[in-house]
């Protein structure tokens, strides 16, 4: 999705919720350009920005089974960052959709110490071109952000499910751990009735 879409608050808060783990390209870009070197070309250092996401990207799944990153999906690199992920394991594109006037106003409000500078030429040029891409992978999920704007919190079910219904077992990996007194695992509804009769016990 385009700048300011709400990619890494929903990436963050997806990946919290079911446990996968986050890799934030935006941290990685801005690490990029300190580096940047004065004789090196936009193109190259492109590129190399690119080649470092898939490189974390692939660290963090030698650890773990699902891992959650973002693109706007504006850069011709685009595709060649899907296929190096899909070499490394099955990839799901979640598309989030919002109005440009909405994208701008969540970058004129966001911290400019956790993202690249973002001038409104550039963020006008990333929308379109973030629109209009194909990123080389099937898209599993669609999100209009503006329709389902009131709290992220409240996007993450619909988010969560449509993941499921695409294919991607988000809750199937956390496994469940049993003692003689105890038994951890994911939360489920039936879970609810319970819980409040003993929350509402005397001696609790």
């Amino acid at each position: 999705g385009p700048k300011g879409v709400g990619k890494s608050t929903l990436g963050r808060l997806l990946a919290r919720t079911y446990g996968h783990a986050h890799v934030e390209p935006e941290a990685i870009w801005i690490e990029h350009a300190a580096r940047r070197a004065a004789s090196s070309s936009a193109a190259a250092w492109e590129r190399e920005g690119f080649a470092r996401v898939a490189e974390a990207v692939a660290r963090a799944l030698d650890t773990n089974d699902v891992v959650v990153t973002d693109t706007t999906a504006a850069s011709e690199h685009t595709p060649e960052l899907v296929a190096a992920l899909a070499r490394a394991g099955r990839v799901h594109v979640v598309r989030l959709r919002a109005r440009e006037e909405t994208c701008r106003a969540r970058i004129d409000r966001r911290g400019a110490s956790q993202h690249l500078p973002a001038d409104a030429e550039l963020v006008a040029r990333a929308y379109a071109r973030s629109v209009a891409a194909e990123v080389g992978a099937t898209t599993t999920a669609e999100l209009d952000v503006d329709r389902a704007l009131t709290s992220p919190i409240f996007v993450l079910p619909e988010l969560g499910s449509a993941l499921l219904r695409g294919g991607v077992p988000a809750a199937a990996r956390v496994p469940t751990l049993t003692t003689s007194r105890t038994v951890l695992r994911p939360w489920r509804d039936a879970d609810r009735a319970p819980l409040v009769g003993m929350n509402a016990h005397p001696r609790v």
